[in-house]
């Protein structure tokens, strides 16, 4: 499963102002800054629950601020 070569998804990839634009509408929170909150706790507590090449998918698929 991992042993083929990933393409590099980074220039289609969401920024992270998009994705927080996002969350801030589809949660329904009435900041940007409460939005980046609730996307903080939410990628600790699962960075918590994810260990190595899980881990590093995950971290690959995000923004880079993210």
């Amino acid at each position: 499963m991992y042993d083929q070569p990933r393409a590099n998804l980074s220039a289609t990839a969401m920024t992270f102002d998009r994705m927080l634009e996002r969350v801030r509408y589809e949660g329904a929170y009435p900041t940007r800054e409460r939005a980046a909150e609730a996307v903080h706790h939410v990628l600790a507590a699962l960075g918590r629950q994810l260990t190595g090449d899980e881990r590093a998918d995950l971290a690959q698929c995000l923004p880079v601020e993210a």
